[in-house]
């Protein structure tokens, strides 16, 4: 197996303009585990767009969902961060936001969400077509600001992925520079997804606890209790269970005031008045979504389906 070494490119962003270039065989370690990283991102979107016709498939901003509108707002600042940085020969800050917004925004955070909706939903539903709108807007994005450092990976991209007609150049260097996506500036929705994201990564301490306690696998396993007093923060969780359920990746998320002590108390600051519980979640796990629900097998025709599987199935 040929291993994945960087390029003279990828040793050179790393460092200032003015400053001298270190090199080591931990520093060429940890440049291939990011270039590693913005690959396999890439190779994850290129995979779930094979079926998507920019054409004739994308959908209006407004009929997007709000983690696909909040995802192209921070598509917007890091357009213009890395234009910024480009322009002010700032090549080092290129990378490092490139790693983050790889690693954290998208594999972690977006695209790990996401997968239910590409994998599970029906292949043309408006769920899907949102979901495949919003990561070919990225890409899109993406592979045009990469091809100055990433050469040859842009090049590759930019030839297995879907265009509009008036962008199907023969290269990616041929294509014009990104511009931010003309949408608008919603600093509520914006200030709202900050709040569950903060939310999440609460949850996911909690889960990766119980994950090693052996009470649960993986996050589907688990059903997750979320109590507080504070009635404002107690109407934000309701009026957004379903949105919560589906960014914590959890089987049944329950939300009420019952008596703290059963619950686990979270340090945050930020979220103190949250006490968070997890525990086995009940039932048969779905065959197709892998979600565990109690009306798993509740139609004898495909007993090992949960009932949003079995529609979907059956609209097939």
């Amino acid at each position: 197996m040929i291993p994945i070494l960087p390029t003279t490119n990828e040793i050179t962003i790393t460092v200032k303009v003015n400053g001298d270039i270190k090199i080591s065989k931990n520093i060429l370690k940890q440049l291939t585990e990011v270039y590693r990283k913005i690959r396999n991102t890439a190779r994850f979107i290129l995979g779930n767009l094979s079926d998507f016709d920019p054409d004739k498939e994308i959908l209006p901003y407004e009929e997007l969902e709000e983690i696909d509108k909040f995802i192209l707002l921070t598509l917007n600042k890091f357009i213009k961060d890395i234009t910024y940085a480009y322009k002010n020969y700032e090549f080092h800050q290129v990378y490092h936001r490139y790693q983050y917004f790889s690693t954290v925004t998208l594999s972690s955070f977006y695209l790990d969400i996401l997968k239910d909706r590409l994998y599970v939903e029906h292949p043309k539903s408006k769920r899907r077509l949102a979901a495949q709108t919003t990561i070919y807007t990225i890409l899109n994005a993406f592979v045009k600001m990469l091809a100055p450092i990433l050469s040859f990976t842009a090049e590759e991209i930019w030839q297995n992925m879907p265009h509009k007609r008036e962008e199907n150049l023969e290269s990616v260097q041929l294509a014009p520079w990104p511009q931010e996506i003309r949408i608008p500036e919603d600093k509520e929705l914006q200030e709202k997804w900050e709040k569950i994201t903060n939310i999440r990564e609460s949850i996911l301490k909690e889960l990766e606890k119980k994950r090693a306690e052996g009470i649960i696998g993986n996050s589907l396993d688990a059903k997750v209790y979320l109590a507080t007093d504070n009635k404002e923060l107690l109407k934000f969780l309701e009026e957004n269970k379903d949105i919560l359920r589906e960014v914590f990746i959890v089987s049944t998320l329950e939300i009420d005031k019952k008596d703290k002590a059963q619950y686990f108390s979270h340090k945050d600051e930020n979220l103190k008045d949250l006490y968070i519980g997890v525990e086995q979640a009940k039932g048969e796990k779905c065959a197709r979504c892998w979600v565990i629900s109690e009306e798993v097998g509740r139609d004898p025709k495909h007993p090992d389906l949960c009932p949003r599987c079995n529609k979907i199935v059956e609209d097939l």
